[in-house]
């Protein structure tokens, strides 16, 4: 197996698809431990750190959807109900008008990062 394949398939044992109703799907990646690190972590004044996730911080483990056409981007008037490819601006474009999935996407995330932590845990254990 060459290297590309090697990334590949860690990339996709770290990725989930999240339901989002009306047969709408994305898929997150779980951030590395050093990218929950940055991304998620901060320290207040006395230097004790916290864990928080927000959508702003999340939306860049969105790396693929499923079934979204252009109509839904658009409007049944303008779009077709062909498939459209996933491009990240244009699921940040639509998703800012979509409040009720940013909860979920959210919690998805954090499961995944407590999941990770948990087998983390359990490997040390052994």
């Amino acid at each position: 197996m060459n290297q590309s394949d090697i990334i590949q398939k860690i990339r996709q044992a770290r990725s989930v698809w999240v339901e989002l109703g009306d047969g709408k799907k994305i898929q997150i990646i779980r951030p590395t431990q050093y990218q929950t690190f940055q991304k998620f972590f901060s320290q207040d004044s006395q230097g004790n750190s916290h864990f928080s996730v927000t959508f702003e911080n999340t939306k860049d483990f969105i790396v693929s959807w499923d079934g979204f056409t252009e109509a839904d981007l658009l409007g049944p008037e303008i779009g077709s109900s062909d498939p459209i490819a996933y491009q990240p601006d244009f699921f940040e474009e639509y998703l800012f008008d979509k409040t009720e999935w940013m909860p979920l996407i959210v919690q998805a995330l954090v499961q995944e990062i407590g999941k990770a932590n948990t087998k983390k845990a359990e490997n040390i254990k052994k």
